[in-house]
């Protein structure tokens, strides 16, 4: 019999097959649906399988709904002022839970630098990319909200990183929701301003997989079923 993780997958893998089947026949409210309802199963299960007390990551799975629903009944603003706001609102809670948690991984001079670099050239690639679609946006106070966006991300992958340092399996599925929901922004940006219609494929894949493994990351046991359990690892 199937392990609740694995049945996330199975849904995982039919909702990215549908969103596939109505991308390439240029059914969007199609897509819009399917994120919509893949937001709401997923945090359903989320709450009914929950292992933490913490009140940021229910916000962060409400704040996303509210975005997949102004997408839904707006069609095509993925990227407009209110979604992009309820998106970067859900990110904070993301970072306000990690936060404090990657802050018990101790930093040497070295780390320091390493880390400091990193932000800094990640920061400059974000305002490139902010620049280079700031002619493509028609609010311009946009701009400033994208490299805020931007920046948002940046702590969040680093902090996410430090966080996984710890070794224990809901760091690992943290760094994995991360990792994959940054890719899918990247893939989700490209294919939207620069009109590259086939990265919206991958952004679904990344994206979607990316949400299931924020489910598996705050679900431990049930009484019947094995999910993951709060183990030391040895590597990613």
């Amino acid at each position: 019999m199937l392990t609740l993780k694995n049945k996330i997958y199975l849904v995982t893998s039919v909702f990215f097959i549908l969103c596939c089947c109505c991308q390439y026949y240029h059914k969007l409210s199609g897509v819009f649906t399917i994120n919509l309802l893949a937001d709401i199963i997923f945090f359903t299960i989320f709450l009914k399988f929950k292992k933490i007390k913490e009140r940021t990551i229910p916000l962060f799975w409400l704040f996303f709904i509210l975005a997949a629903t102004a997408i839904y009944f707006n069609n095509n603003i993925a990227y407009g002022p209110i979604t992009t706001s309820l998106k970067l609102i859900g990110y904070v809670m993301l970072l306000i839970y990690v936060y404090p948690k990657q802050k018990k991984v101790k930093n040497n001079s070295m780390d320091i630098c390493v880390y400091s670099l990193v932000f800094l050239i990640n920061v400059y690639v974000v305002y490139k990319i902010v620049e280079l679609v700031a002619d493509l946006v028609e609010e311009q106070y946009m701009t400033v909200v994208f490299f805020v966006y931007g920046i948002v991300l940046i702590l969040l992958s680093i902090s996410a990183y430090r966080y996984r340092l710890l070794h224990d399996s809901r760091s690992r599925y943290f760094l994995f929701l991360i990792a994959f929901l940054i890719t899918a922004e990247v893939f989700g940006i490209v294919g939207f301003f620069l009109d590259y219609t086939f990265m919206y494929y991958l952004e679904y894949f990344f994206f979607l997989f990316g949400l299931s493994f924020g489910v598996i990351a705050f679900i431990d046991e049930n009484v019947s079923d094995s999910v993951h359990k709060l183990i030391k690892t040895g590597s990613i």
